[in-house]
């Protein structure tokens, strides 16, 4: 897209002005309520200082000055050059009233100008600057901490110009108002919680203004052994966009848990019941049911069981859609060490389009051994059968909720459902409250059926549930047979130190009614070994697994080795993280779209932080990476240097990053400088 430079010239100057104006008028206002206060109460003397009515106390102010050069040189000859200098300003306060026992909290001001500077030279040729305003402020009181009803309100507004090199600039507001109190019942603990958030552009291309309110109520109790919970949400937002008619969509939502355990015939029993239920109103309506009994007991010592039911009912404007859900499991323990647990479960799925029936039973076998030295030997079966009937009219359905353990070590996952509509797969978190982004939290390769891999989640998840929404394509009218057989087995040396782990897994699916005209039943074998050792200082994995189905073979392997030395003035650390597999397609049809795929990358990364004095300390940062994807093969080589300089009330921070991308045919060189200077006060 070309966009005509512009002549730099006030836009947006009346309005921009209005909007500071009003932004001051809130601020000073505060301002003015603090120094009243101030006025009021006095500056109280030492031996006063319990009898003070308002207290200012923790002044915070710091201003810093950043500048920042960056060059990307390619040698196709294209090249580009920016210059930024960005200066800010912060003020803050902290107060209390009555010496704590009315209110405390503090205040923050932020005020930063900022200038950039960009030249082109590559198709278009092309220079422009620009520069830009922002002011923000937060206040922050908890009243009345001391009491049984606590509360918390926060006020947040931000001000600033959007203006950056070829763009036309606009004017952006943001604020936030929230009241949360609390009562601090002794059985009935209640808290609520409003939100007021405003986001409203001017001068842009299509301005728009969106107001959105929210509110939650929670309270717990226990009554005896049992434990409840009840959250209620609801929320509404709206939406002007110019040239599009204003918006509106409200959502709902509640949500109720309890633990009851207790004791019949001298067993012990535990029922968990949830329910949830919530759905939106807006463009277009929706509502969902969630209930879920389970019930779980225990039977003298070496006898456990558990039923579970399930009713999961989704409506929308264009479709419907119910799951049903029932499981019946009980384990014994053999002996010590060898445990069994047999499980019957039934699922129906129905849909506007037809319904899914599945019945199955499976068998889990477990055997564990503990072994001199602190070691422990590990060895599983499971074996299922289960039975499927496809009634649909259309070839396209919904999978809603389907679990997923996360490990880090390996990132890959692979749902449950193959043949994923590309596009289609969403991911929250367990409780349903965060969605992530495909492409930045995650990535989903559609060529192969169902294959998933986290990108950006945190370590400590490790062993934490996602929620993950996706559609599939289906055969319409079908009845199947699938068998699963596996086995894993683990051994640990040593107190977890060295770790040797692998499984393998057979199934495949047989036809007993209709046809597969739309997708192939699943024939699938998976194997998969690895290695894990943890030291003081050093980690190491290496994982190998081979999956084949009647369309595709894909091998993998995946190596990690990591060095960390940590001491009271340095931490070095040297990651090494190699991939590389194979995608291997028996045909070619819609949904496999090359017949050999190669990807593989090695990546070495290496950091060091030293802090020689109390003022100064260095961190360096380097980075070598070899990408090879379809054969197309490059490097990439990464390196930072970082000081830090504290002497004082001024901290010095300065940086180079050097970045060296080599592909076949042409190269690229990206620089960066940059230096801040903080003087507090």
């Amino acid at each position: 897209m070309v966009v005509t430079p512009r002549k730099k010239t006030n836009c947006n100057i009346g309005s921009s002005l209005d909007r500071l104006g009003l932004f001051c008028c809130r601020f000073f206002l505060l301002l003015m309520l603090v120094a009243s206060g101030v006025l009021l109460g006095g500056v109280p003397a030492e031996a006063a200082f319990q009898r003070a009515i308002f207290h200012l106390g923790n002044l915070r102010q710091s201003t810093t000055l950043y500048s920042s050069y960056t060059q990307d040189d390619s040698s196709t000859g294209d090249s580009s050059e920016e210059l930024t200098f960005r200066e800010s300003y912060r003020l803050g306060i902290n107060y209390m009233i009555l010496d704590k026992r009315l209110a405390y909290g503090d205040l923050d001001l932020n005020l930063s100008f900022a200038q950039k500077q960009v030249s082109e030279n590559s198709s278009l040729v092309r220079s422009d600057s620009s520069s830009s305003l922002s002011m923000e402020y937060q206040f922050r009181l908890h009243l009345l901490e001391r009491s049984r009803i606590p509360t918390m309100l926060t006020a947040w507004q931000k001000y600033s110009t959007v203006d950056d090199p070829f763009i036309v600039p606009y004017d952006l507001s943001q604020s936030l108002f929230s009241l949360a109190p609390q009562w601090l019942h002794k059985r009935f603990p209640m808290r609520l919680n409003y939100q007021h958030r405003t986001l409203e552009t001017d001068g842009a291309k299509n301005d728009y203004q969106q107001v959105s309110d929210d509110l939650r109520f929670v309270v717990e109790t226990e009554v005896g052994p049992g434990e409840s919970e009840l959250e209620l949400k609801a929320g509404t937002r709206t939406t002007d966009r110019e040239g599009s008619p204003a918006s509106r969509v409200d959502t709902y939502s509640l949500y109720a848990n309890n633990e009851l355990p207790f004791t019949w015939l001298d067993r012990d029993f535990t029922l968990y019941s949830r329910l949830r239920i919530g759905g939106q109103n807006g463009a277009t309506d929706s509502t969902y049911w969630t209930w879920n009994e389970n019930l779980s007991f225990i039977l003298g010592r070496a006898l456990k069981g558990g039923v579970s039911t399930r009713w999961n009912q989704r409506s929308s404007d264009d479709r419907e859609t119910e799951f049903h859900y029932a499981e019946f499991w009980i384990g014994h323990h053999l002996f010590k060490s060898l445990h069994n647990r047999l499980e019957f479960s039934y699922k129906t799925f129905d849909f506007d389009e037809g319904d899914s029936k599945t019945v199955a039973m499976d068998y889990l076998l477990t055997y564990k051994k503990l072994l001199p030295w602190q070691s422990q030997m590990g060895f599983g079966y499971n074996f299922g059968i289960a039975n499927t009937t496809d009634d649909l009219t259309e070839s396209i359905v919904d999978v809603d909720e389907e679990e997923m353990i996360v490990d880090v070590l390996s990132f890959d996952h692979n749902l449950l459902h193959p043949y994923v509509v590309p596009g289609s797969v969403v991911v929250y978190n367990a409780d349903r409250t965060i969605r992530y982004s495909e492409g930045f939290d995650y990535e989903v390769d559609y060529n192969q059926p169902g294959n998933l891999t986290l990108l950006t989640f945190d370590p400590s998840l490790d062993g934490e549930s996602l929620s993950i929404d996706y559609r599939r394509y289906a055969n319409s009218n079908i009845g199947y047979v699938t068998y699963v057989n596996a086995i894993d087995g683990t051994l640990e040396l040593f107190d977890g130190r060295y770790k040797i782990f692998g499984n393998s897994r057979w199934k495949s699916q047989e036809l007993t009614a209709g046809e597969a005209d739309l997708v192939p039943l699943n024939q699938e074998w998976h194997s998969m070994l690895g290695f894990r050792a943890n030291f003081e200082k050093n980690k190491f994995s290496l994982i190998a697994s081979r999956t084949e189905t009647d369309d595709s073979i894909t091998s993998k392997f995946q190596g990690l080795w990591q060095f960390r030395h940590r001491n009271n003035d340095s931490d070095f650390s040297l990651r090494l993280n190699s991939t590389y597999y194979i995608v291997e397609n028996k045909s070619t049809d819609e949904y496999f779209s090359l017949d050999k795929s190669e990807n593989a990358s090695i990546v070495l990364l290496a950091d060091y932080r030293k802090k020689y004095s109390s003022w100064l300390t260095v961190a360096l940062r380097g980075q070598v990476a070899e990408l090879m994807q379809n054969d197309e093969m490059h490097e990439e080589y990464k390196t930072s240097v970082m000081v830090e300089s504290r002497w004082y009330k001024f901290f010095l921070r300065g940086g180079v990053n050097y970045n060296w991308i080599v592909y076949d045919d042409y190269d690229r060189q990206m620089t960066k400088l940059s230096l801040s200077l903080t003087r507090y006060f």
